[in-house]
């Protein structure tokens, strides 16, 4: 009973989390003539993850970060291409990656799992 709850809630929460850091432009900036929209091709692999993940993008990103599920930042890297990022020493379980490129514009949130 515990593990179904926990499960429904994990889902739910990663759900949520989805739809709050989902970019897909201002219609404001498009009425203006101006185009924000934001092309996503970043992934995260291998995941799930056991020590290390890769980041491949092709877009700016200057910072990665690691969330548990209850929003505590667990790690902090300086993105360069090609890197590995350990997370050998992180408890097993779901986490929430953050990328953020120039001014702290966030560019893309994706779930990993910690095995």
């Amino acid at each position: 009973m515990k593990k179904t709850l926990l499960g429904i809630l994990f889902c739910m929460f990663g759900l949520a989390a989805q739809a709050q850091f989902a970019y897909t432009g201002n219609a404001g900036d498009q009425r203006a003539g101006r185009s924000t929209e934001v092309t996503t091709t970043i992934q995260i692999f291998p995941n799930p993850a056991t020590e290390y993940f890769n980041v491949s993008s092709s877009q700016q990103v200057e910072r990665i970060s690691v969330y548990n599920l209850l929003g505590r930042e667990m790690k902090s890297f300086t993105f360069t291409e090609g890197d590995r990022y350990f997370v050998g020493d992180l408890p097993k379980g779901m986490y929430l990656v953050q990328m953020t490129g120039k001014d702290n514009r966030l560019i893309s949130t994706q779930r990993l799992s910690k095995r």
